[in-house]
């Protein structure tokens, strides 16, 4: 098994992550915060404790994560994100689930905070994932087979995600489209790592960014049928956070509108 880990300037460090770094896959982006090169942080050409290292003067998420996946060479992979914390049973209680679900193509798991609480209200009990149920799911839940997810051209969508057009949202089309493709996508309730409460996907009622990239998300995801999702999703932040009504729902459906005259304009040049 792989974890496939997406950095930037040399920010993980296996030793903090709890494991062996020969485990990991990483995909270090070099990019200048301040316009100097000489800041930009690496691991250096002659670093050896990673089971695979690219480092590129390049940024998105999506595009860090498709890099990782080119580069695994085992059939089980993890998604990691640079400041997730494993446990040393980790990589067992990972192989473990697959062995136990040989059906499973994608399986996503628990993560707890740092205090030890659920990191948020996960299912009770083992399921498969609707593209309802895997709007919850973070990246790093994500564990899967990798051949499968060859087999069926599976990718990131590399406009979604951070330091792309749209900062948020390409985990949840990875999962959309593999349910859309076919692939067994299950949840198994097991605790496989401790992640920070906070995260960019806890802004999505309040940053406008992040608003606007969940509206292009539904229509990139679901397509026209997406309305009642996107809907859906607007009442229910609207509820549990403090936001005024009209500014969550004017961001929403530009993203929404502006990714569907992309596609629009895509088609025609097409024709």
């Amino acid at each position: 098994m792989q974890i496939l880990m997406s950095t930037v300037n040399a920010q993980f460090a296996p030793s903090r992550a709890g494991l062996d770094g020969s485990i990991f896959v990483v995909v270090n982006q070099i990019i200048s915060t301040s316009g100097d090169e000489t800041e930009c942080k690496k691991y250096g050409t002659c670093h050896k404790v990673f089971a695979a290292l690219e480092e590129r003067r390049e940024s998105g998420l999506a595009r860090s994560r498709n890099r990782a996946m080119n580069m695994a060479t085992e059939d089980i992979c993890l998604l990691g994100d640079d400041d997730q914390v494993y446990f040393p049973d980790t990589i067992d209680r990972i192989g473990r689930a697959f062995s136990m679900h040989p059906q499973a193509d994608i399986i996503t798991f628990m993560e707890r905070t740092p205090e030890g609480e659920l990191r948020k209200s996960y299912p009770k009990q083992l399921m498969r994932h609707s593209v309802l149920s895997v709007m919850r799911v973070r990246e790093p839940e994500i564990a899967f087979r990798l051949s499968r997810i060859r087999r069926f051209g599976l990718r990131f969508d590399e406009d979604f995600g951070l330091f792309s057009k749209y900062v948020t949202g390409e985990g949840y089309i990875f999962l959309v489209d593999a349910i859309k493709k076919g692939l067994k996508v299950m949840f198994v309730p097991e605790v496989i790592s401790i992640h920070p409460a906070e995260s960019t996907a806890t802004m999505g009622s309040t940053d406008k960014n992040v608003m606007y990239s969940k509206g292009a998300m539904f229509r990139r995801a679901l397509g026209p049928m997406s309305i009642p999702f996107l809907l859906a999703f607007f009442i229910k932040k609207t509820v549990q956070r403090r936001i005024p009504p009209w500014k969550f729902l004017y961001y929403l459906s530009r993203g929404w509108l502006d990714y569907k005259r992309i596609c629009s304009k895509d088609r025609g040049a097409k024709v």
